[in-house]
């Protein structure tokens, strides 16, 4: 006797529809793991960009009329100097007037005023 015989229609198998399901599952799986990937390496991107963008940017600049020397932060990070090294003639020196005495002479550096009164150079 046909078990199906006295319905109306016979149910189909529902062995289709569990693979159907499973691989919905999986294919929706690695699709959020991609997603999450994607947004991980977005994050890190960002991160490096904001990271770069508040560096200190030193601008030297110096001039003969009168005799003057500038270090500017043209960044947005404060930049912080910890060694600074004075050469004349390849050879260092202590400060700014015995710089001055070994490019102009004994006594060229009179009236001339040291000023360096932060260790941190300041944005702007």
């Amino acid at each position: 006797m046909n078990p199906a015989g006295d319905k109306i229609g016979a149910v189909p198998e529902q062995k289709e529809t569990r693979r159907a399901s499973r691989y919905d599952a999986v294919i929706a799986t690695l699709v959020g793991l991609c997603a999450l990937c994607v947004s991980a390496y977005t994050a890190y991107v960002q991160r490096q960009q904001v990271r770069a963008a508040v560096w200190p940017i030193l601008e030297f600049d110096s001039s003969n009329a009168p005799i003057h020397f500038t270090l500017a932060n043209k960044g947005v990070g404060p930049a912080i100097i910890r060694h600074v090294i004075l050469k004349v003639d390849a050879q260092p020196v202590r400060n700014w007037r015995e710089a001055l005495e070994k490019i102009l002479g004994p006594g060229g550096a009179s009236g001339f005023g040291e000023r360096h009164e932060w260790s941190c150079v300041r944005c702007g």
